[in-house]
């Protein structure tokens, strides 16, 4: 799991490279243009750094969450890993392949206390938030990185609503 982690970075710093090769700066009067630029790419950069990072949180909680909620909660997650995927690399080789190794969310919701369901329900409205504060990161931020961060915050809203229909499944809410 950790060499898939490195060849992913190593692949989005290529493909960073490539991009910054492709549009050379030329001429002196184009030169403060290609800072703005520059400044704008760091900035966009930072925004989906704390926007993974979001996701990232959002994710734990899930995990951490009672597999009970008719598979949307380990949708959730896959939208979640599709996102951060979108954002790291700008691309998904082939969105199938995410759902390989899908959780499952048919346990038996009887064999767990009020307590526990309640505390479950509580990391799915976690996770829930963290998602909507990376959708909001991401539509502060300039730039269509090539349609992906439409594709990422595209992803975090059906995430989103997969939380909304696993706590509707159990007879919870976002908004307790």
């Amino acid at each position: 799991m950790e060499i898939r982690k490195i060849s992913l970075v190593v692949i989005a710093l290529a493909a960073f490279g490539v991009a910054a090769a492709q549009n050379p700066t030329q001429g002196s009067g184009q030169g403060k243009l290609a800072r703005n630029k520059v400044g704008n790419h760091q900035q966009g950069e930072k925004v989906f750094r704390n926007a993974i990072q979001e996701i990232e949180k959002g994710m734990r909680d899930l995990k951490s969450a009672l597999h009970i909620y008719d598979g949307h909660r380990a949708e959730a997650v896959q939208y979640g890993a599709i996102a951060i995927g979108e954002l790291r690399i700008g691309r998904i080789e082939n969105r199938q392949q995410s759902a390989q190794r899908k959780e499952s969310d048919n346990e038996d919701r009887r064999k767990f206390s009020d307590d526990q369901i309640r505390k479950s329900n509580a990391k799915l409205v976690e996770a829930a938030g963290h998602y909507q504060q990376a959708l909001v990161m991401l539509q502060k931020t300039t730039g269509d990185f090539n349609g992906h961060k439409v594709n990422a915050m595209q992803d975090l809203k059906a995430g989103i609503q997969e939380i909304q229909l696993a706590l509707k499944f159990v007879g919870g809410t976002i908004n307790p």
